[in-house]
């Protein structure tokens, strides 16, 4: 007798259900023009000083996640995906920033990025541990499967965006997308369908929070 076929993860599912989302941000101008070298830099400086505001509170929903987790091998990947990743990519976007703006009043969070960051928030408040879970994923996964997108189309040669691009090659964050991946998928399968669907729900928002 043949063994029983596993049953699909959660994560496979809401990501085959985030798909008409992804194919539009990976066709947006902003990802074609960074691959091409054709981004004005205006636009990557605006999107990577907003993305500065955006780690800064996402690192803290992580690190909040970090303490609300079952076991101690959760608790530790979180706390290091809040210490190690975020402060990492806001090292980097600082640099950058710091480069072009100097002693200058930087731009405020634009009302997207207070729109995303505040629905993560209230997902961390208000929300069982298994939908907050499923809110700060697409932020790893789809941060992952776009850099990979990305290196693939990217001309590389004389494009001044080049050093971002090589960011996207760290095989640790590769890692950790796993990792978080993992341990979502630990929630969802020992939850009933309606909290997992209420976890898809929340993975999509924002999936398109991500667009």
């Amino acid at each position: 007798m043949g063994m029983e076929q596993e049953e699909e993860k959660w994560s496979l599912k809401a990501w085959n259900a985030s798909l008409p989302v992804f194919n539009r941000i990976v066709e947006h101008s902003f990802i074609q023009e960074l691959a091409h070298g054709t981004l004005d830099r205006d636009k990557f400086l605006f999107f990577t000083h907003q993305d500065m505001h955006y780690l800064t509170e996402y690192g803290r929903v992580l690190g909040n996640i970090a303490v609300r987790l079952m076991q101690e091998d959760e608790i530790q990947s979180f706390m290091q995906f809040a210490r190690e990743i975020v402060g990492v990519e806001l090292k980097l976007h600082k640099k950058i920033v710091e480069e072009v703006y100097h002693d200058q009043k930087m731009p405020e969070p634009s009302p997207a990025c207070i729109m995303y960051t505040s629905y993560l928030l209230a997902q961390l408040v208000k929300e069982p541990i298994e939908v907050a879970l499923a809110a700060v994923l697409p932020c790893f996964w789809v941060y992952k499967e776009v850099g990979d997108h990305i290196v693939r189309i990217a001309e590389t040669e004389d494009n001044p965006y080049r050093a971002w691009i090589d960011t996207y090659r760290d095989e640790e964050y590769t890692t950790a997308v796993q990792r978080a991946i993992e341990i979502t998928d630990r929630y969802a399968s020992a939850t009933t369908e309606s909290m997992r669907e209420r976890m898809t729900q929340a993975f999509l928002y924002s999936t398109k929070m991500e667009w």
